[in-house]
């Protein structure tokens, strides 16, 4: 089984690789995990260093492994999305290239991997954005995708993707769907997410009791294994929920989704 991993925003494949250590060890041999990093190194004029996605970053860093990265950068009222188009066309070559049963994102990640996965339901979709290679689709459809706290991009151009029909197919995501939101996510609340999941036709929601970060305590990891290695979707939806049980560390916050 193999997945794409999309980190969020001020992280990138080195730390959203950390974070996920317990999850990917419970896992095993049978889900090998690829981080990408986001095409937009983030400077002190794009992050508010006191307020993040990620704890291990500092100002300016030069280390590679703590570099602030992100998938797109929001205008001041957040309603337009610079480079996200160049984050599409980095996935498409990468696509193009590599194989994958899903796609796992968490955050601006998780909102960029339902909109992989829905771009490469609808081929009418990905000719709009430029995500075709000689008439043809990148990538087949993801098997199933993992949304931890997502959301409808506030980029109108954006959210069309889920809400407004195309000529080949309804509006939304159709590909196998699991959303987790937490309960006391400040950054991107339950609400905030709701429109997503609405917009998923074969949506699962799981809720764990803690803030804006990927639950990993033991029922979580469990999950994790027995969702990620389903090979149906019947299979997933039979795995045992993990909702009743608490999570795992905290990650802090940030603006600018």
């Amino acid at each position: 089984m193999r997945i794409l991993a999309l980190h969020g925003y001020t992280q990138n494949s080195h730390i959203f690789s950390k974070r996920l250590g317990a999850i990917r060890k419970a896992c095993g041999k049978e889900c090998e995990f690829v981080f990408l990093d986001g095409p937009h190194v983030l400077t002190l004029a794009d992050v508010n260093f006191g307020n993040m996605d990620v704890q291990e970053t500092q100002p300016e860093p030069t280390d590679p492994e703590l570099i602030p990265r992100a998938w797109w950068r929001s205008d001041d009222a957040g309603t337009k999305y610079r480079g996200l188009e160049e984050s599409l066309l980095f996935l498409r070559d990468h696509l193009v290239k590599e194989k994958y049963n899903g796609v796992f994102g968490f955050s601006q990640g998780a909102t960029m991997a339902a909109l992989l996965a829905a771009v490469l339901e609808r081929p009418a979709l990905a000719a709009q954005y430029n995500l075709l290679t000689d008439g043809q689709m990148p990538h087949p459809p993801f098997e199933f995708c993992v949304v931890v706290a997502g959301f409808i991009p506030r980029d109108p151009s954006l959210a069309g993707i889920f809400t407004e029909a195309s000529v080949d197919g309804p509006a939304g995501l159709h590909t196998r769907s699991l959303h987790i939101i937490g309960a006391t996510d400040i950054l991107v609340t339950p609400e905030r997410s709701q429109p997503l999941i609405d917009a998923s036709t074969k949506a699962r929601v799981e809720q764990h009791l803690g803030g804006h970060f990927v639950p990993a305590t033991g029922p979580w990891r469990t999950f994790f294994k027995a969702y990620l290695n389903a090979k149906s979707d019947d299979e997933a939806a039979a795995v045992s929920s993990p909702s009743s049980t608490n999570s795992g560390t905290s990650t802090p916050v940030t603006s600018a989704l």
